[in-house]
C-alpha cells in the first residue's frame, strides 16, 4: 500500500476518493458509507488545530505500542462520545488525503482502528469527529512516538472553532 500512497499528491480528488473506497473495502471491521460535503467543521480545521505547536497531545506512546494506542483511542472515543450508532467521520492525513471531505464510516466496536487507518504500515495519521461535530480524536505519528489528541469542539456564531477538554 505504501507505493500507492506515494503518487497521491498528483491525483485528482476523485482519484483520491476512489483510492480511499478501495483501501477501506479490504477490511471487515470498517464499512465505507460515503463522503460528507457539508459538515459543521471541515477536516482542515481539525488538522490545523492538531498541527499547532501549542496543542498538547493527551497521550504519547512509543511506536512499538500500537495495540495500546488502539486501546487508548477506544477509551477516548467513549469518553468523548465520539461514536453515534458506530458511525463517525474520518480524515486520513497521508499524502494530501486530508484535503478530502470527511469520510463516513461504520466501525465495529473494539476493532483495531489504528491498524485499519494506517495507510503507511504502523504509522497512523488520521482525525475523527463525531457525526454532530462536537468532539474529535486525532492520531499522528511523530519522530519519537505516536500522539493522540482529543477535545470537545464548538463552533460559535461567528464561525470561530473552540476546542476544550
Amino acid at each position: 500500500m505504501d507505493a500507492t500512497i506515494t503518487i497521491m499528491n498528483d491525483n485528482t480528488d476523485k482519484e483520491k476518493q476512489l483510492f480511499i473506497v478501495e483501501y477501506l473495502s479490504q477490511f471487515t471491521d470498517v464499512k465505507f458509507l460515503g463522503f460528507e460535503n457539508s459538515p459543521i467543521i471541515v477536516p482542515q480545521e481539525i488538522w490545523s488545530y492538531v498541527a499547532t505547536m501549542s496543542t498538547k497531545p493527551k497521550l504519547k506512546l512509543p511506536h512499538s505500542k500500537l495495540l495500546e494506542v488502539n486501546n487508548h483511542w477506544w477509551k477516548l472515543a467513549n469518553e468523548y462520545s465520539l461514536l453515534s450508532s458506530d458511525k463517525l467521520l474520518i480524515s486520513i492525513g497521508v499524502k494530501n488525503l486530508g484535503s478530502l471531505p470527511w469520510i463516513i464510516i461504520e466501525i465495529k466496536k473494539d476493532s483495531n482502528i489504528i491498524q485499519t487507518l494506517s495507510l503507511i504500515k504502523n504509522e497512523p495519521e488520521f482525525v475523527c469527529i463525531s457525526l454532530n461535530s462536537d468532539s474529535f480524536i486525532g492520531v499522528t505519528t511523530e519522530e519519537h512516538g505516536i500522539w493522540i489528541f482529543g477535545s470537545n469542539v464548538e463552533k460559535d456564531s461567528n464561525g470561530k472553532i473552540n476546542f476544550f477538554n
